[in-house]
C-alpha cells in the first residue's frame, strides 16, 4: 500500500482503542481495533498495541504510518489543544498522574512505547482536558483559599474528545446546533457529562480528577470528602487506600459487590445489582437537572459511550425521569469515535497548525 496514514491510540480503563486513517485533509478510517484488556497494568495495554502495530505492518507496510496520535487524559493547565510530544512534555505530563492514575501512566506509557516501536515517526498528544479549557472561571472554581486555586486545585473536565467528535457530527447535519443548549452524557467504564452552549462546554461533571461527577464501573463518582476524612480517621486508611477505594474499588463495582459492568448486573438476580443500576440512573437525571440550570434550559441530550450509545434501556430509564423538561427535548445517540478526533488533531499538528495558548516542546 502506497498511502500513508495515521494511527490513533485510544488507552481507556478497559480497553485499547486503535483507528487507523488515512492522511488526508478529510482522514478516512482504514482499519479499527477494539481490545478488551482484564488488566489495570499499562503493560496489558502495551501488548495489545504492540500485536496492533505488527498488524499494521503486516498489511500496510513498516513505512506506511506518518504519525501515531495518542488520548491522554490529562493535560493541566500546560495545554488548550494537540502538541507534538518531546522529553518536555512528557516530563510535564507525568506531573498529572496521580490525578488520573486510571489513565495517566497507561497512556504515557503507550507514547513510550511507540516512540521505542517506531523510531523517528512524530508522536502526537491529544489532551481530554482541553474541550473544557474555555469554560467559565465559576464552573472551574472550587471554594478554597486564593492560593490552591492559582496552584492548580481547580476543575478541568475530561472526556474532551469524545464531546468534540460528539459536537462536530451534530453540527454536520444542522447549523442551527450551534444555537442549541445540548448536554452530552458519555456513559461507560467512565461516565460524565458536558453542557454545551454556543458550541463551548460551560460545565461538565468531572472536575480535578477522573473521578468526580457520575458514579462509574469503579469510581465513586461524587462523595462527601467528609467521608474521606472519616475513613483516614475511623478506620486508618491511608492515602494509597483512599486511592484504590475512589478508582479501583467503588462505583458499580463497589456497591453491588458483583461487577462494575451494566451487563452483568442486569443478568444478576441479586438486590444489590439493581439497587447499583437504580444509584447509576438516579445520579446521571440528577446531575442532567444541574446541567440544565446551568445551560438555563435544554433543548438536546446526546447520549454516546459504550453505555449512552448501545444500552438502550438506560437511555429510556433515564428520559423517563426526564419528563419534567417537556414534550420538545430532542434525544438522540451517537457514537463515540474519539479515534477520529485524535487522528484529525494529529494531522493538525503535522500542518503546523497549533492553538495559541500552548507550551510546546
Amino acid at each position: 500500500m502506497s498511502d500513508r496514514s495515521v494511527l490513533a491510540v485510544n488507552g481507556g480503563s478497559s480497553s485499547l482503542k486503535c483507528g487507523l486513517f488515512t492522511a488526508s485533509d478529510s482522514p478516512e478510517p482504514l482499519e479499527t481495533f477494539n481490545l478488551p484488556i482484564d488488566s489495570d497494568e499499562p503493560n496489558a495495554l502495551v501488548a495489545c498495541l504492540q500485536s496492533v502495530l505488527t498488524q499494521i505492518s503486516a498489511e500496510h507496510g513498516a513505512q506506511s504510518l506518518i504519525a501515531i496520535g495518542h488520548r491522554v487524559v490529562h493535560g493541566g493547565d500546560n495545554y488548550d489543544g494537540p502538541v507534538m510530544v518531546g522529553a518536555r512534555v512528557m516530563k510535564r505530563l507525568e506531573d498529572f498522574v496521580s490525578l488520573a492514575p486510571l489513565h495517566q501512566p497507561a497512556n504515557l506509557e503507550l507514547i513510550r512505547y511507540c516512540e521505542r516501536a517506531c523510531p523517528g515517526v512524530p508522536q502526537v498528544a491529544c489532551f481530554d482536558t482541553a474541550f473544557h479549557r474555555g469554560m467559565p472561571a465559576v464552573a472551574r472554581s472550587y471554594a478554597l483559599p486564593r492560593e490552591l486555586t492559582d496552584a492548580g486545585v481547580h476543575a478541568y473536565g475530561f472526556h474532551g474528545l469524545s464531546y468534540e467528535y460528539v459536537w462536530e457530527q451534530l453540527q454536520a447535519p444542522d447549523a442551527r446546533a450551534a444555537d442549541k443548549r445540548i448536554i452530552i452524557a458519555h456513559l461507560g467504564a467512565g461516565a460524565s457529562l458536558c453542557a454545551i452552549k454556543d458550541g463551548r462546554s460551560i460545565a461538565t461533571t468531572m472536575g480535578f480528577s477522573t473521578a468526580d461527577g457520575l458514579p462509574m464501573a469503579t469510581r465513586t463518582g461524587s462523595i462527601d470528602p467528609g467521608v474521606l476524612v472519616h475513613l483516614m480517621r475511623e478506620h486508618a486508611m491511608q492515602v494509597e487506600d483512599l486511592e484504590r477505594l475512589i478508582y479501583r474499588d467503588g462505583g458499580l463495582k463497589g456497591m453491588s459487590g458483583i461487577s462494575g459492568s451494566l451487563v452483568e448486573l442486569r443478568a444478576s438476580s441479586c438486590p444489590q445489582a439493581l439497587e447499583a443500576i437504580d444509584y447509576f440512573v438516579y445520579r446521571v437525571v440528577r446531575e442532567i437537572g444541574s446541567l440544565t440550570a446551568a445551560l438555563e434550559g435544554l433543548d438536546m441530550l446526546v447520549f454516546t459511550g459504550g453505555i449512552g450509545a448501545n444500552d438502550p434501556s438506560i437511555r429510556q430509564q433515564v428520559t423517563d425521569r426526564l419528563r419534567w423538561l417537556g414534550d420538545d427535548l430532542d434525544v438522540c445517540a451517537v457514537p463515540a469515535n474519539e479515534e477520529a478526533m485524535i487522528a484529525a488533531h494529529t494531522l493538525r499538528v503535522l500542518n503546523g497548525e497549533k492553538p495559541a495558548n500552548q507550551e510546546g516542546g
